[in-house]
């Protein structure tokens, strides 16, 4: 037990002189007790943190350092990639040539029309009456009554 409280001891003095973040120091008191999946974790979660910032940015040929013309840059780039010049117009037969129907209009009618009561009352009684319980804790004989 001592042992560990002066490597928890070790660990908190390099936590600050180097200015590690809390999950570092969670890391290493996990490593302690002995799970190998927790180093593994918290080296994925450090290498995941430090890769997803943007920090430098060449902009018009030059390095720069400056979030706000970093962020100015990409909102730029990406502004001018998806605006449409001018008016997009497309087609039809085009496409026409590409896309087949699979539903004529009559089956496309029958699949979006309500259904009867006498559709509902045979859905119910096709059910199998010990089934397992709905979302609505019913089973299958409990419409069938």
């Amino acid at each position: 037990m001592e042992e560990a409280s002066e490597a928890l001891n070790v660990i908190q003095a390099e936590a600050a002189l180097y200015g590690d973040t809390e999950d570092r120091l969670l890391a290493e008191i996990d490593c302690m007790d002995g799970d190998r999946n927790s180093q593994f974790f918290y080296t994925m979660n450090r290498i995941h943190k430090t890769s997803i910032g943007l920090s430098s940015l060449v902009v018009d040929g030059e390095l720069t350092f400056d979030l706000v013309i970093i962020s100015d840059s990409v909102v730029q780039v990406y502004t001018e990639l998806f605006t449409a010049q001018g008016q997009v117009t497309y087609d039809d037969s085009v496409l026409g040539a590409f896309i087949h129907p699979v539903v004529d209009t009559a089956e496309n009618d029958a699949l979006i029309a309500l259904p009867s009561v006498e559709e509902i009352r045979q859905a119910f009684f096709d059910m199998e009456p010990s089934s397992s319980l709905g979302p609505n804790g019913f089973s299958g004989s409990f419409y069938q009554t």
